[in-house]
């Protein structure tokens, strides 16, 4: 799931945590199309500078955009991150 650098700096810590209760998540699910959904969702999410600018045809995805068994571990990553993990100097 994580490049082998990641072990040493986030082993021990929440994030890695948050990160793998959204990858097991992730893993359970057998159907390919709402696993689809969920790699779109994060590639449309992550077209910042679009949505910044309010470009056409930029898609905004919300939290109910994903499939229901996976929302809280991926509401809870972005919460920690947002809340929490940007106060790091790391980051």
């Amino acid at each position: 799931m994580f490049p082998a650098w990641t072990d040493s700096v986030f082993r021990a810590t929440f994030l890695y945590n948050k990160f793998e209760a959204v990858y097991i998540k992730y893993k359970a699910i057998n159907s390919k199309p709402i696993r689809d959904t969920i790699i779109n969702c994060f590639i449309h999410s992550n077209q910042i500078e679009n949505l910044c600018n309010n470009k056409a045809g930029t898609l905004i995805i919300e939290l109910v955009d994903l499939p229901e068994g996976i929302r809280n571990e991926i509401d809870e990553l972005f919460l920690y991150l947002y809340n929490e993990a940007i106060n790091y100097h790391v980051f």
